[in-house]
């Protein structure tokens, strides 16, 4: 009886490890089902992966096109304007951008929400004296009892007529 015991947990040992080991799997991955607010330990090693691919490519990388400029809205410009940045910087760097001979430019920022009257204007002024601006809109579909309806964002009023073309962000 000894001997059928012993048969009987190592039987049991495959199917217990195997529950075991999805457990601890699910909570390393996705501790938000234990409630927890972390992404997980693969998240941050996917990030770590990524990081060192990036490091070890050095100068292998090709340069960029020199027809190409990002301003970006880094932590220092956030310490001096705040954020969300106030419209007239905006409008201020389509000016600039322009006196550099830039043809186009693209916004990675949703003007969705009027602010103040004065600031939208001079950004529509701005954006209207620029020509050839991207401003983005954005679209969500929520599924209802009566079929998917489609919710749409479009820029803040005069900014979508101002703008030559719209294009959307590809975010989740």
């Amino acid at each position: 009886q000894k001997e059928m015991s012993r048969s009987a947990s190592l039987n049991r040992f495959p199917r217990n490890f195997s529950i075991g080991f999805t457990l601890i799997f699910l909570a390393l991955s996705y501790p938000v089902l234990l409630g927890l607010q972390y992404h997980g330990l693969f998240f941050h090693l996917e990030d770590l992966w990524q990081d060192e691919l990036f490091r070890l490519q050095g100068k292998t990388n090709a340069t960029g096109d020199p027809r190409i400029i990002i301003a970006s809205m880094d932590e220092d410009t956030g310490k001096k304007y705040k954020f969300p940045l106030p419209r007239p910087v905006h409008a201020r760097m389509l000016d600039k951008l322009k006196t550099y001979g830039v043809k186009t430019t693209a916004f990675d920022v949703m003007f969705f929400d009027p602010m103040d009257k004065d600031n939208d204007q001079e950004l529509v002024d701005a954006t209207r004296r620029f020509g050839k601006v991207i401003h983005l809109f954005m679209t969500k579909a929520q599924d209802t009892a009566h079929g998917q309806v489609v919710d749409v964002n479009l820029p803040i009023k005069g900014l979508l007529e101002a703008s030559q073309y719209l294009g959307y962000p590809n975010i989740d």
